[in-house]
């Protein structure tokens, strides 16, 4: 019994000891909110968009983050991927750049395939744009989607493109 005891000690020294910075740990939760945060009112500020949304895959470790925007223009496919990569990009640096979330990380680094992004398209109006034209953008599993409104389809959108972020990277990187 003595031994257990010992043991179950050294468990929850080794436990609380390993976080070797001032103060008191730091919260995964506001790890997360903060990162979030810092890139939601970058992206407003350079590109207007209007954080809407957030999610996580984060019960044990960070294996995903997410954020949905709201945004009111027209967008062709080039001008959403761009935008989409510049969002993504600026996500995972925001998340790498953080030293205290970094044990919290499924993997080091953080990559796109680890960021959701989606961006409803809308007219300044709040109304939505016409048939055919880009409704949403997203990012999801390293994979960009665009998809554009159908008001004949069960569903109102549907998709009409899509790449991997590679892909869309090297795009954007030969303009």
């Amino acid at each position: 019994m003595w031994t257990i005891s010992i043991l179950l000690v050294l468990i929850s020294v080794t436990n609380c000891c390993s976080y070797t910075g001032n103060g008191p740990p730091p919260d995964k939760l506001s790890l997360i909110s903060d990162v979030r945060k810092k890139v939601a009112l970058k992206v407003r500020k350079e590109r207007n968009l209007c954080a809407i949304g957030t999610g996580a895959q984060a019960m044990d470790q960070i294996k995903m983050l997410g954020l949905s925007f709201n945004y009111n223009e027209e967008l062709t496919i080039d001008e959403g991927r761009e935008l989409l990569v510049y969002v993504v990009d600026e996500f995972v640096r925001s998340v790498n750049e953080e030293p205290k979330i970094q044990p919290f990380l499924a993997n080091v680094p953080f990559e796109a395939k680890n960021i959701e992004i989606r961006i409803f398209l809308q007219k300044p109006d709040g109304h939505e744009f016409e048939d055919g034209k880009l409704s949403v953008i997203r990012c999801l599993n390293g994979r960009l989607e665009f998809a554009v409104n159908d008001s004949q389809s069960d569903l109102l959108v549907k998709t009409a493109y899509t790449e991997s972020f590679a892909q869309a990277l090297e795009k954007t990187n030969n303009r």
